[in-house]
């Protein structure tokens, strides 16, 4: 979008000169490397498409050998546009020093445009650059303040290209290839497809973010190809989201380097990366292949190995997840490669933390943290660098909650916050960073729900809820932004629930759930949109529990139960909907224990059970399922309890508190662990009719021991204080 002032201080069109006799009809884009090459490099492939790849000048493509000054100073010559590229780090601490040397590439370029009378300046914002400061720039420059900006801008890459590419044609007279627009609108819509996988696939961001440059590398072959039909083909195919010619297309392309000499081996790395990005959402043996061919042909890229890693994990292959990663890792150290180091750890750290390992994975995010730290001092303008900082606080924030470590979790989620909010407050109009606050007070509040201040929780939801309003009422359509909307509202129900507000909590639901089914009958086929329906249903239900309204609550649980299962017998080997169908039959019998029902409820019980022993057995490792087991097994013996079958429900406990043991054995540091294992402890503490007052008392004496060591360390949240109550239950214990 252009600002509304063409030069400060007045309102003046761009500067078009119209002597048609002319023969200067370049362009020429001024760049700075380390601050825009990503966004440089696409503006040059659509200007080479829309204009033809003899008509744009960018230095690192066309400068070829001899002295750089008398290269860079013919081509502006033969130029009737200058183009400089301005990225959040063109004037960072090192990058606006450089300006100011006599020598510097990136002056020397601008300052021979602003000397040029009959050449347009057309500076380009990008990546949420800001306009420069005058006092920033040397006097020299000073100039480049009064021609009229563009902004391009990620989320509204079609329309602002689209503008630039006018301005471009007013100023060099020069024919706009006629299929531009629809090139550019068939990348767009490719890319916003794999965008949508993210939520319809679970596809890692990584992921998505290799999809995106496999539409970017067939952009960049339709503006340097003689020839580009193919390539022309796998954009249309993608922008209608088939894969299938795009991968044939990268399989050519892979073939042709394949077979010929060594130094075309990056080449062929790149194409087979392609190759298997597409593939990934349908044959991931093929693309984990295409991603072990493109490490063994360039072994020393992170992203190719970190890419491998990604589909490992796809497959199930934690060992070779794990040695990928580790790879990725040493090779972006290797390289200085700040970013992929970062993105290796998140890896890593991640399966630390799916493995049990919390330590470990906090380790590995605290040096996330270390490393984006040192990315903010260098470049503090860069919002790329502020925002991966924030993710590492989220990420120290989660494992903190998993810990049990209230007060530190806060801490970081708040600092991750305060990113958020700087970031938008720099750009209100940058709807990512608007939906990113959003999420960081709705992490806040997860936190404050779990401290017992629900007031504060409230306040940290709204808030979020608030800004999920806005974005929506911005663009309606916008189905993710939707989704968040209804997440909202049940973060508020949530917490209102925990206020003793039923009513409220009741209201917040099923507006949650209004906006929950328009999405699931927009597209029955998307899957997180059917979750989220599921996840509002079982919510209504535990309310209507609450109140006393049995009948409703089945009924809600029931629906939410079809649901599970229509998602289980769409991919039975998906351990996510598996683990949703056990919660789901557990919620049916939460309805018909609440009902009176123990015979139906614990049938409903123990099909939940069969579901989650068969998720641990399939990974004994996973500490969440041999978690959601021991609970099954506490589940079963309550009702058991009150069916008047002490043996069965002292069997069932005993499980519990077995599976409970280990995985406090495994992490003691787990707040949560202990606090399960205190849950066991007062069940057997309190089962009288199978055991003598001596095991019992036992029992509670543990528990409240366990209690007493937690909040002597701080670590017991308010919600889990229960001394009082085996203080009570010792008093009127007797050791018989």
């Amino acid at each position: 979008m252009s600002h509304p002032s063409a030069r400060r201080g007045g309102s003046v069109a761009i500067t078009t000169l119209v002597d048609s006799a002319r023969s200067r009809q370049s362009i020429f884009i001024s760049y700075r490397r380390d601050d825009s090459r990503s966004a440089a490099g696409r503006l040059y492939d659509w200007l080479r498409i829309a204009f033809g790849r003899e008509h744009v000048f960018r230095d690192v493509a066309s400068i070829g050998a001899g002295k750089w000054r008398d290269k860079i100073d013919a081509a502006l010559a033969r130029s009737a546009v200058c183009l400089p590229v301005i990225g959040p780090r063109w004037l960072d601490a090192t990058n606006g020093a450089r300006l100011f040397e006599a020598d510097d590439l990136v002056r020397h370029e601008i300052r021979v445009a602003l000397g040029l009378s009959d050449l347009t300046v057309i500076p380009a914002l990008v990546e949420a650059a800001v306009v420069p400061a005058a006092q920033a720039l040397p006097d020299d420059l000073h100039a480049l303040l009064e021609w009229n900006v563009f902004t391009v801008r990620e989320e509204f890459w079609e329309d602002d290209v689209g503008r630039l590419r006018d301005a471009v044609a007013g100023a060099t007279r020069l024919v706009v290839r006629p299929d531009f627009d629809t090139l550019l609108r068939q990348s767009t819509e490719a890319e916003a497809r794999f965008r949508e996988l993210e939520r319809e696939r679970h596809a890692q961001a990584g992921q998505i973010e290799s999809l995106l440059a496999t539409v970017r590398d067939l952009v960049s072959r339709v503006a340097v190809a003689d020839d580009s039909r193919d390539s022309q083909a796998a954009l249309a195919a993608l922008a209608q989201g088939n894969t299938l010619a795009a991968e044939a297309e990268f399989e050519r392309v892979f073939s042709v380097h394949v077979s010929a000499a060594e130094r075309a081996n990056r080449n062929a790395a790149e194409a087979a990366r392609n190759i298997a990005n597409l593939a990934l959402f349908r044959d991931l043996k093929k693309a984990v292949e295409f991603y072990r061919r493109a490490t063994r042909l360039d072994s020393d890229s992170p992203e190719n190995w970190r890419l491998l890693g990604n589909a490992y994990v796809t497959v199930g292959d934690t060992p070779g997840a794990r040695a990928a990663y580790e790879r990725a890792y040493a090779s972006a150290m290797g390289a200085a490669e700040e970013w992929e180091a970062m993105a290796a750890e998140a890896s890593l750290g991640d399966m630390e933390r799916v493995g049990g390992d919390l330590a470990a994975a906090l380790d590995r995010y605290r040096r996330m943290v270390a490393v984006a730290n040192r990315r903010v001092m260098v470049s503090p303008d860069d919002p790329h660098a502020q925002r991966d900082l924030a993710v590492s606080h989220d990420r120290v924030g989660d494992v903190l909650v998993a810990q049990g470590d209230g007060p530190g979790a806060l801490a970081a989620f708040r600092k991750a916050l305060e990113i958020a909010e700087a970031l938008a407050a720099r750009d209100p109009a940058n709807t990512q960073w608007q939906r990113d606050l959003s999420v960081s007070h709705d992490k806040v509040g997860d936190v404050l729900v779990a401290q017992g201040d629900g007031p504060g929780a409230l306040a940290a939801y709204r808030t979020g809820l608030e800004i999920a309003e806005a974005l929506v009422a911005r663009d309606p359509a916008n189905t993710e932004w939707q989704r968040d909307l209804s997440v909202s509202h049940i973060k508020v129900g949530d917490v209102l629930v925990a206020q003793g507000d039923g009513p409220g909590a009741l209201a917040a639901y099923r507006t949650g759930l209004e906006i929950a089914e328009v999405l699931a009958a927009r597209d029955p086929a998307n899957t997180e949109w059917q979750r989220n329906l599921l996840a509002s249903h079982e919510r209504i239900g535990d309310v209507l529990v609450a109140q006393g309204d049995g009948p409703g609550a089945l009924a809600a649980y029931r629906t939410g139960l079809e649901i599970a299962e229509a998602l289980a017998a769409r991919d039975p080997a998906n351990t996510e909907w598996q683990r949703d169908l056990s919660v789901s039959h557990n919620k049916v019998g939460d309805g018909l224990v609440a009902q009176g029902d123990g015979p139906a409820a614990l049938a409903a019980f123990r099909k939940g059970l069969g579901i989650r022993e068969a998720l641990a057995a399939r990974d004994p490792a996973n500490t969440q399922w041999q978690r959601d087991l021991s609970v099954d097994y506490d589940r079963i013996g309550d009702v058991l309890v009150a069916q008047g079958d002490g043996p069965g429900a002292l069997a069932a406990f005993r499980k519990g508190l077995g599976i409970r043991e280990a995985l406090t054995a495994r992490d003691p540091a787990n707040t949560q662990w202990q606090a399960d294992v205190v849950a066991s402890c007062a069940k057997l503490g309190t089962l009288a009719s199978v055991q003598s007052g001596r095991v019992r008392r036992d029992y509670l004496l543990r528990g409240r021991a366990i209690l007493t060591e937690l909040k002597g360390k701080g670590r017991l949240l308010p919600s889990q204080d229960w001394i009082e109550w085996f203080d009570d239950q010792l008093a009127q214990s007797t050791a018989d």
